[in-house]
């Protein structure tokens, strides 16, 4: 889904406004299109953030880890094309 109106960023600014234990929950998907400003929102989050193309497993496993996100710290991800995945961002 393509978000015209609203980015990444600015849904998880709303989301933590409103719900904000729910913001540990998202999962990033990107083109890695980055610009200096996303990359730099990317880098503040603990969220995981996938590259497309994403393989089935990979996006299944995330998202299963994303609901099970508890309260405590964890590093970036970055799940690559091609499935493979870092850790310490991007």
């Amino acid at each position: 889904m393509q978000m015209p109106e609203v980015d990444g960023a600015a849904l998880v600014r709303r989301l933590g406004v409103m719900e904000p234990e729910l913001t540990r929950r998202v999962v990033f998907i990107s083109g890695g299109a980055y610009t200096s400003e996303t990359r730099g929102f990317i880098e503040t989050v603990p969220n995981l953030v996938l590259e497309k193309p994403v393989r089935p497993e990979v996006l299944m496993a995330s998202v299963d880890a994303a609901l099970d996100a508890r309260d405590e710290e964890r590093e970036p991800v970055v799940a690559r094309a091609g499935g493979d995945v870092t850790a310490g961002g991007c």
